[in-house]
C-alpha cells in the first residue's frame, strides 16, 4: 500500500507550464485504489515522488519476526548486539533467510549503533563520558529501563540491587532480551544497567577512545564480518 502509494506520480509527471496552464499530465498520475483487510486508501499522495524515488528502508529489532520482516523487505537493519559472537550469529542468520525471498546477501546492510565519545587521549575521552553520565537524573534513568524493560514499575526494587526476573512482554522483544541478557552476563544492578542505556540509549554499544584507537575498533568489527557497515560506523566516530 505505501509502495503503491509512492509510486502515485511518475517522474515527469508535474509539467507547470505556465502558458498552456497544465500543471500535471494527468496519464502520468496513478491512483492506488487499494481495498485490503484492514486499510482502503483511494490515493494518489498529493507530492512529487523523490528523486530516489522511495526512502530506504530501515528495520530495527532482533525478534525472530524482526528478523523475517528484515529478510524479505528491509534494506538495512539498525541494531545494537554486546558481544561480537552476538552479532556475528545474527548477520549469518539474517543473511541466510535473504535466498528465499529472492534477494542476495548485499542487497541487505547490517548497521551497529555505536555511541563515540572521542578524545585526544582516552584519558579525556573517559572523562568526558563520565561528565555525560553525571547528568542522567536517576527519575529518567529509572523510567527510561521500565519502559524497555516491557512496562515493568523498577521502583518498587532497590536502586543498587540486581535486576529482577521479568516477564516477556510483546513490546520490543529483542531489547527487552538484549538488556536481561546484558545484566546478568555483567553482573549490573538497576542503577548499572539504567546508565548503560540512558547515556547510549537503547543499549548501543559505547566507544570512548582516542581517535586513532576509535577507528580501529570500528574497523576491526567490520573486518570480521559481523557487521557491515564500516561507513555508518566511520561517520559516526568523525561526527564526534
Amino acid at each position: 500500500m505505501v509502495a503503491g502509494l509512492w509510486d502515485s506520480w511518475e517522474d515527469d509527471a508535474f509539467v507547470r507550464d505556465k502558458e498552456s496552464g497544465v500543471y500535471f499530465d494527468a496519464t502520468k498520475l496513478h491512483v492506488l485504489n487499494h481495498k485490503g483487510r484492514h486499510f482502503s486508501v483511494r490515493g494518489p499522495l498529493n507530492v512529487a515522488r523523490s528523486l530516489q524515488w522511495w526512502p530506504v528502508f530501515v528495520q530495527a529489532g532482533a525478534s525472530e519476526a524482526g528478523r523475517e520482516l528484515a529478510a524479505q523487505t528491509a534494506e538495512v537493519i539498525f541494531v545494537a548486539h554486546q558481544t561480537l559472537d552476538e552479532a556475528k550469529s545474527f548477520y549469518r542468520d539474517v543473511k541466510g533467510r535473504l535466498a528465499k525471498y529472492g534477494r542476495a546477501p548485499e542487497h541487505l546492510k547490517i548497521m551497529p549503533g555505536i555511541f563515540p565519545v572521542i578524545g585526544r587521549t582516552q584519558e579525556e575521552a573517559e572523562e568526558k563520558f563520565a561528565a555525560l553520565q553525571d547528568l542522567i537524573h536517576p527519575d529518567v534513568g529509572l523510567s527510561l529501563l521500565s519502559n524497555m524493560s516491557g512496562g515493568v514499575d523498577l521502583s518498587q526494587y532497590p536502586v543498587d540491587g540486581p535486576l529482577p526476573e521479568l516477564p516477556e512482554t510483546n513490546g520490543g522483544k529483542s531489547r527487552q532480551r538484549l538488556l536481561f541478557d546484558l545484566a546478568r552476563r555483567e553482573n549490573l544492578t538497576i542503577r548499572d544497567l539504567y546508565l548503560r542505556i540512558a547515556g547510549a540509549r537503547a543499549g548501543i554499544n559505547r566507544l570512548s577512545a582516542r581517535r586513532q584507537t576509535s577507528r580501529t575498533s570500528c574497523s576491526n568489527g567490520s573486518k570480521r564480518k559481523a557487521r557491515t557497515a564500516s561507513t555508518s560506523c566511520r561517520r559516526g566516530c568523525r561526527a564526534a
